[in-house]
């Protein structure tokens, strides 16, 4: 195998093998709550089984001992010889983590060799054999001369073999010698019928229980039914992929079949034969496959291409608009007024379908999460229910990769702050087991995201005590602060009500990474609680970062953008107006505005924006943050646009070119070639100055 083939090899074999693993962890899980459950049994085993052989062919030799042993032990809980208890779930889980190390440790390119399984396949091998011992030992059949039978198949196999044959697709009778001295045959016969099934239907191998069987019971033939359309040196390469193979014979039935010979076939050497009792081996059988792997690098050049054909579009039709204006009897300019609109329409869809395919379900982050509330209540001494909805929630890939930590998070807290014990929970009249609820779901072109508990809730005079204890308000401003405006200081650093540190929380680490990594994708987050009935924590985010439809606004030769779902609201204001509904509160400009009083921010004078005029008429723009709402007043109003958001956070911040710029998220350009900044609510919130 040259490198570029093994380098090949191995990228499949650590994407695989990371999907397998979480697979093993799921079912797992399910296991635990219901031991009777075979299809989650047989799922682990199936993974198990499929990460022995690929270990195996790539030289793992410790990952493929300890998935050996795993095989084994479910093997003897599949056949009934042991049942499934604690130790048995706990080893499990112990073994999978061993796995998740061993496969690190390999794509971080040191010697996996260092993790030592073996005390673990001893107590694996020690479990396994604390049942009735039942020892099958099945070998190659064979008649009466010493030779191999024949091929048996179902009738529904000859079946499926003549509507094939009819469809003008090619059957495939393949005889396989493995060389004698060869090791692992029931490991390299996995992986020919694994690689043939990418070519086709696997209708039937033998022996059947080729993957189980030992080296000393094997023999060294394997035989199978391909049906496919690819032709025979394809498959036989495929086939000889595998090391250590001595011969392989392909003989095309379907070529050879005709009418009088269709019902009774015989090959020299491997032949068919229909039988009344050969089961149908379904297993076999490849499903056609709908999704293929992408380089997570090539979608982001794809959606680096849509941003600028974005863009492009947007100026060739402000190009267009000035060309119709100015000739609009022209009849080259006619035509090209009718190309914009087919040309914007397909723009669009490029866009939205390269978006789609950017966009994952939020099930590959939220199914890491079972497993650690499972392993945080053991260590706590706490039995909790958790309940998982909304995973089929799309969101960009962007975005799911910010989550992660923040979700972490707060599910440690309610585990550690949210969750009482069993004990007090009698006391308190609730239920002895706690639940925590992680759910997902979109709106509009947000996602929600909410994690609440039935536990204790937030002690609000616990909050006002501390933060008079930190200096972070006084006994007499804090009286005056609302819920809201409480539950504020719990996202600053080092803020903590618990009295106890324990292992898992309470030094007040955390939440306040939660809040700046929300803040960081342009997301919201807010908290509801009882004292006494639970919490719950909402993240509202984006569905993307990448390309959003936005609200354009200037003022003097600047011009901004405000992302669509912040804008609540729009109004033409004249000096008048201003007068009369702008009022000063404590040094701060307060606008009244549906009979709520809300903070004014006048770009110009937060920017430092000298006025080119000054204007009869102004636009207010209202915009939301959480429950938060902030009065832009600005000259003019431009008009609605998609945008590409360009970062520009290399660029801003202490000691950066841009300098330490409090409320703009990043930049974008326009049709006209020109830029606009984009505007960060949140940021500005914090940073208002005081309007004169």
């Amino acid at each position: 195998m040259n490198k570029l083939d093994f380098e090949k090899l191995y990228k499949t074999f650590m994407d695989e093998s990371g999907e397998q693993l979480e697979i093993i962890e799921q079912e797992i899980l399910k296991i635990e709550k219901n031991a009777d459950d075979e299809d989650a049994l047989n799922e682990v085993f199936r993974m198990a089984h499929s990460l022995k052989g690929s270990t195996g062919l790539m030289g793992f030799e410790n990952m493929t001992k300890l998935t050996h042993a795993l095989e084994d032990m479910l093997q003897k809980v599949k056949d009934k010889e042991i049942k499934i208890t604690t130790d048995i779930i706990d080893i499990l889980f112990e073994s999978l983590d061993m796995l998740k190390k061993m496969k690190d440790s390999i794509e971080d390119q040191k010697e996996s060799k260092t993790l030592h399984p073996q005390p673990l396949i001893d107590r694996i091998e020690s479990i396994a054999n604390s049942g009735v011992q039942i020892k099958n030992k099945i070998t190659n059949k064979k008649n009466d001369n010493g030779e191999d039978d024949d091929i048996k198949i179902s009738k529904q196999d000859k079946t499926i073999i003549n509507e094939a044959i009819i469809k003008g697709e090619h059957v495939y009778i393949i005889k396989i010698l493995i060389e004698e001295e060869a090791i692992m045959k029931a490991i390299k016969s996995f992986l020919i019928v694994n690689n043939l099934k990418g070519m086709g239907q696997v209708l039937r191998v033998e022996p059947e229980n080729y993957e189980r069987l030992p080296d000393s019971d094997f023999g060294n033939k394997l035989g199978m039914i391909l049906i496919s359309p690819e032709i025979e040196m394809l498959i036989k390469e495929q086939i000889e992929v595998v090391n250590e193979i001595e011969e392989v014979v392909i003989t095309n039935y379907s070529e050879q079949v005709n009418n009088e010979t269709q019902n009774n076939i015989q090959q020299e050497g491997l032949g068919l034969k229909v039988s009344e009792n050969v089961k149908d081996n379904s297993d076999f059988r490849q499903e056609k496959r709908s999704t293929i792997r992408v380089d997570i690098r090539k979608l982001d050049k794809l959606m680096s291409l849509a941003g600028e054909l974005v863009i492009d579009k947007e100026r060739l039709m402000q190009i267009s608009s000035k060309l119709k204006y100015k000739y609009n009897s022209d009849e080259d300019v006619q035509e090209l007024m009718a190309v914009i609109p087919h040309l914007d329409s397909m723009g669009d869809e490029i866009q939205e379908s390269i978006m789609a395919v950017r966009m994952y379900t939020i099930e590959n982050v939220f199914d890491r999460f079972p497993r650690m509330i499972r392993d945080l209540a053991h260590r706590s001494g706490k039995e909790i229910n958790f309940i998982m909805e909304g995973k089929d929630t799309e969101l960009d890939r962007t975005v799911i990769e910010e989550i992660v930590d923040p979700i972490v998070h707060l599910l440690r807290n309610s585990v550690d702050h949210g969750i009482e014990s069993k004990e007090e929970r009698v006391e308190k009249g609730k239920e002895p087991i706690g639940i925590i609820k992680l759910e997902a779901r979109q709106e509009q072109s947000n996602v929600v995201i909410e994690v609440s508990d039935d536990g204790e809730g937030i002690d609000i005079d616990k909050v006002k005590q501390k933060a008079v204890e930190k200096g972070l308000s006084t006994k007499e401003k804090i009286k005056s602060l609302s819920e809201n405006e409480l539950y504020d200081f719990i996202f600053m650093p080092g803020f903590s009500t618990s009295g106890v540190v324990s292992e898992i929380s309470g030094r007040g680490v955390g939440m306040d990474v939660v809040k700046t990594n929300i803040e960081k994708l342009n997301g919201v987050i807010e908290i509801s609680s009882e004292k006494g009935k639970g919490t719950k924590v909402i993240l509202k985010l984006p569905l993307t970062l990448a390309i959003i439809d936005a609200l354009l606004i200037g003022q003097g030769q600047s011009k901004f953008a405000l992302p669509l779902t912040s804008v609540i609201e729009t109004l033409r204001l004249s000096k008048k107006d201003i007068e009369q509904d702008f009022k000063h509160v404590k040094e701060k400009e307060m606008y009244s505005w549906r009979n709520m009083v809300v903070p004014v921010v006048r770009l110009n004078r937060y920017f430092d924006i000298p006025l080119e005029n000054d204007a009869e008429k102004y636009f207010a723009v209202i915009v939301a943050f959480s429950e938060k709402r902030l009065c832009l007043l600005v000259e003019r109003l431009i008009g609605e646009q998609q945008i590409v958001i360009k970062p520009l956070s290399e660029y801003i911040g202490k000691g950066k070119i841009l300098g330490d710029i409090k409320g703009i998220t990043g930049a974008t350009i326009l049709g006209d070639g020109n830029f606009a900044l984009i505007l960060d609510i949140p940021g500005i919130l914090k940073n208002i100055k005081t309007q004169k």
